[in-house]
């Protein structure tokens, strides 16, 4: 049974302002989001450090990360973050 989804301001605003300058993203997110609901343990990989309890799957390659967390009482996903991934030094 797919889970619910919870998607908060700050990541509708980060996906409308991405959205803008390449459409191919939203393709891209919006297909990531539904395979998440279906199955959000089996897509992503759990972070790590300060984002301990958090996944995060990549979209269009390494570009742009979502993060996000699973209520199994509410048998629902939160997006926590959508964002250019940042590049590691």
């Amino acid at each position: 049974m797919p889970y619910s989804f919870f998607q908060p301001d700050t990541v509708t605003y980060s996906i409308k302002e991405l959205q803008k300058k390449n459409p191919e993203l939203l393709k891209q997110l919006k297909k990531k989001i539904a395979q998440i609901i279906e199955n959000p343990y089996g897509i992503g990989k759990w972070m790590h450090g300060s984002y301990g309890g958090i996944r995060e799957v990549h979209i269009l390659g390494k570009r742009f990360v979502l993060m996000y967390t699973i209520d199994e009482a509410k048998h629902q996903v939160n997006l926590v973050k959508f964002e250019h991934h940042p590049k590691k030094y």
